[in-house]
């Protein structure tokens, strides 16, 4: 587990220039409260699911090296352009 700050999942570059989500009121995306269901989604947005073979995964995970104390590299959560060091847990 790599441990780091957390931001709110908002658009800060809409918030900057005064727009406001442009979620329609109602829709499948707006029901927050809701848990969120893929063939809602589909239905809304007259999609079509994605073929399981378009995701394909190895039977065999890639070996996990990391060990508790190392130091890398991360996305620093507050400043998408930036880089910093991250502590794995």
């Amino acid at each position: 587990m790599i441990i780091m700050g957390r931001t709110p999942q908002r658009d800060q570059k809409d918030e900057k220039k005064g727009r406001r989500s442009s979620i329609p009121a109602g829709s499948a995306l707006d029901k927050s409260n809701e848990p969120f269901s893929w063939e809602e989604y589909l239905r809304e947005t007259s999609s079509t699911a994605a073929s399981p073979s378009c995701f394909k995964q190895s039977r065999v995970p890639p070996a996990n090296d990391f060990k508790a104390g190392m130091k890398l590299e991360a996305r620093d959560p507050r400043n998408s352009n930036s880089v910093c060091i991250a502590t794995v847990m």
